[in-house]
């Protein structure tokens, strides 16, 4: 890990573990991970939700009031704030890829051509 990337996480890091309750709902695009993120942003009511499931995306957005991004996004941000180097951002995009079956798919080349930005 960077150390740049260690000292912003400890500065910042904060997370939250919280329980879906209700009824759980899938569709062809939505598994019920996406769901039970859909039906939290309901009780919480975060600016953002992120996904990783390229297909999932445009129903996410109909489903949802928070602007929906995918995951890679991250590592871009990161990148423009001075947090990771250019290379190191696609380095870890590289693992993420590899270790979630993403190299070839539509996910992978959106997220390359958003560290090409």
């Amino acid at each position: 890990m960077d150390r740049q990337l260690r000292m912003c996480s400890k500065q910042q890091a904060q997370f939250s573990v919280h329980t879906v309750d209700g009824e759980q709902f899938e569709s062809s695009t939505i598994d019920q991970g996406e769901a039970s993120c859909i039906r939290l942003e309901e009780q919480l009511e975060p600016a953002f939700l992120l996904t990783d499931d390229l297909r999932a995306l445009p129903e996410i957005q109909t489903l949802t009031t928070a602007k929906v991004a995918l995951s890679p996004i991250v590592l871009r941000a990161l990148v423009k704030r001075g947090v990771l180097e250019p290379k190191n951002a696609q380095n870890r995009l590289e693992q993420i890829a590899k270790t979630r079956d993403w190299l070839g798919a539509p996910i992978y080349r959106r997220a390359r051509q958003l560290l090409d930005e």
